[in-house]
């Protein structure tokens, strides 16, 4: 009946408002890091799925404020720097 139809459509899946996909009943969804990355981890238990964040995490760069790390040095916008270059 109704309700059988409209099981049958199942519900909508998107990342971040986007490229939204239909996930019909008996459908899998993968819950994973993209290729390649190495600081979050996924992992499921059960009905529960758990992020967690490496404790030592390997980055290209990290900017907070003023300050910049690279493999360049750190640089302080309108302060000192410390670099590669000296």
């Amino acid at each position: 009946g109704a309700a059988i139809s409209e099981l049958d459509k199942g519900w909508n899946l998107a990342s971040n408002g986007a490229n939204a996909g239909a996930i019909k009943a008996g459908d899998t969804v993968d819950i994973g890091t993209a290729a390649g990355e190495t600081n979050l981890q996924v992992a499921k238990s059960g009905n529960t799925i758990q992020y967690s964040l490496s404790r030592d995490l390997d980055l290209d760069s990290v900017t907070t404020g003023n300050s910049k790390l690279d493999n360049s040095g750190l640089v302080i916008t309108g302060g000192p720097s410390i670099t590669t270059a000296g």
